[in-house]
């Protein structure tokens, strides 16, 4: 059995960042000891030993979770070609977030990137909690990433690691065998407007009619929304958002289970309210359970940082679903607050969370594409919570707001390649698209694409 010989300090995030890294991901037996020293150093106990920069686990206690223990910008790049580093590497320069840079000429022996602390910094979300840097829905923004300073968002950083440290260990230790892994792909579909016209009444037609005025739309576009509005509740079918059936089938033919988070609550506008336990949403939810698809939760927009109304929309989420289990599900419009917002998923016995991609830029959130345990920088611990981080959403990588790339070839290239990215790994590649969207048989034929 490996040892791992880690300093006394910041014990609980020491042990956390190697189960998940050496247990969780490699799945390798080892046994964790204590020792003053400046590096981690695993060992087989016959002599033969691998050293691994230490730097953030360093940091000075009164500048733990404060900007002063960030990384310097711009990073040092660690040429690996150096030492024949090519198992599953997707380029020569690896940026380093933390390292020993006065020795950052690699050996067989020694690693100079702080692999645990780096990994640590970004699975736990640290620099979210660090910065103040706020979007106008109070969202951690990418432009504020280190990833995206320093151009490796659309990296999963975290397994590029991974692999450097495995070449590593299996140089000294030929006989290693690693947990084996399979490529899974996660389609996901947050159900915040389920119906344009079903189930609405006319006088919630009329207040979007006037929303729709206040906002500058072509008047001749509302006359028709009324007018469909009312052929679509006389009819109950046609409904234009109604494309559920279309997405389980696409589904279905690639052999994949699909996943629809509905909302129980929020009564601002931005959450576009809709009854839960209403006779139209309960039988499409119906419809998904009998069809071997899941049902996940989708908290409203203000229970970001509201435990109480979080755990009132869940009770009420639940109560509309008797006899089904929630695994999972997403924050609304990406909003999260680390590490407050999954300790209300893990307070609620839920399995999983998926909010944490970027609303603003597609890719690795997290510098990873497997899901993974999470921690709680505050109390100390490991919550009993998984991250399913979120690698790619319709809007972030369409819309002219964001990416703006349009219903285009490139955004079909760049989606998959941020797909052969998590194949790459035998990752999990989760991505997001809204029933709404597909009024565009562009994004239908894009949708189709990526998930064949």
């Amino acid at each position: 059995m490996l040892t791992v010989t880690l300093s006394h300090s910041y014990r609980p995030e020491r042990e956390y960042i190697v189960d998940v890294l050496l247990g969780e991901f490699l799945g390798l037996n080892y046994q964790i000891q204590f020792q003053p020293r400046d590096c981690v150093n695993i060992s087989d106990g016959n002599g033969n030993s691998l050293q691994i920069a230490d730097i953030l686990f360093q940091t000075r206690d009164k500048y733990w979770l404060t900007e002063k223990s960030l990384p310097s910008i711009p990073l040092v790049q660690f040429n690996q070609s150096k030492v024949n580093v090519v198992d599953k590497i997707t380029a020569h320069n690896v940026p380093v977030i933390f390292g020993n840079h006065r020795k950052i000429n690699p050996s067989d022996s020694y690693i100079p990137i702080d692999i645990f602390g780096s990994s640590f910094f970004l699975l736990s979300r640290y620099e979210e909690y660090v910065s103040s840097e706020k979007d106008r829905h109070l969202r951690f923004p990418a432009s504020a990433s280190i990833a995206f300073q320093n151009g490796f968002l659309d990296r999963p950083i975290v397994n590029e690691y991974l692999e450097i440290l495995w070449v590593h260990m299996k140089r000294l230790w030929p006989g290693l065998k690693r947990k084996p892994r399979v490529f899974r792909l996660l389609s996901t579909h947050d159900v915040d407007i389920p119906f344009a016209f079903l189930g609405r009444s006319f006088s919630k037609i009329l207040f979007q009619s006037a929303v729709d005025v206040y906002h500058g739309h072509d008047f001749r576009q509302i006359l028709d929304n009324f007018f469909q509005w009312r052929k679509v509740t006389r009819t109950e079918c046609d409904d234009p958002f109604d494309t559920f059936d279309w997405m389980m089938q696409i589904a279905e033919k690639v052999g994949i289970n699909t996943c629809f988070n509905f909302m129980s609550g929020g009564r601002l506008p931005i959450d576009y309210y809709y009854p839960i336990k209403g006779y139209h949403i309960q039988k499409l939810i119906q419809k998904i359970i009998r069809r071997g698809h899941e049902i996940g939760f989708h908290p409203s927009y203000q229970t970001v940082l509201d435990g109480g109304r979080w755990k009132s929309e869940f009770e009420r989420f639940s109560a509309a679903i008797s006899g089904f289990r929630v695994r999972g599900g997403r924050q609304h419009f990406l909003r999260f607050n680390a590490p407050a917002t999954w300790r209300y998923w893990a307070d609620n016995s839920l399995e999983y969370d998926s909010t944490l991609g970027f609303a603003d830029h597609a890719g690795f959130r997290c510098g990873t594409c497997y899901e993974y345990p999470v921690y709680d920088l505050e109390n100390r611990h490991e919550l009993n919570l998984r991250e399913r981080p979120l690698i790619a959403m319709d809007t972030s990588i369409i819309d002219d707001n964001y990416m703006g790339m349009g219903p285009t070839e490139v955004a079909v290239d760049y989606l998959l390649e941020l797909k052969r990215r998590c194949r790459y790994y035998n990752g999990d590649f989760v991505l997001l698209w809204h029933n709404q969207r597909f009024v565009d048989p562009r994004e239908k034929e894009i949708y189709r694409t990526v998930i064949g």
